[in-house]
């Protein structure tokens, strides 16, 4: 589990690409939350088949997240790169 994004006013998620990177390959599970916990609301959920990657896009205008992304690891192993921006 990791922070993803730190809070910042008008941030904004406009994607993420994600695969599952184990070293003996396995399933994986992912929630992106709004926040800074765990516990934070989910905003996106996401399973992956061993060996599995996939990708999001939300829009030029994407999901509006000015408390940040915490990226909770529910199972697995992988590896994840957000994409966000702020809105002026």
């Amino acid at each position: 589990d990791v922070q993803g994004l730190a809070a910042q006013a008008n941030l904004r998620l406009v994607g993420f690409s994600i695969t599952e990177d184990a070293g003996t390959a396995a399933a994986a599970e992912v929630s992106l939350r709004h926040g800074t916990a765990a516990t934070a609301e989910e905003i996106y959920g996401v399973t992956l088949a061993a060996n599995e990657s996939t990708r999001e896009w939300f829009g030029r205008k994407g999901i509006a997240v000015p408390n940040g992304v915490f990226i909770d690891r529910i199972s697995g192993t992988t590896k994840m790169t957000l994409f966000s921006t702020v809105e002026v």
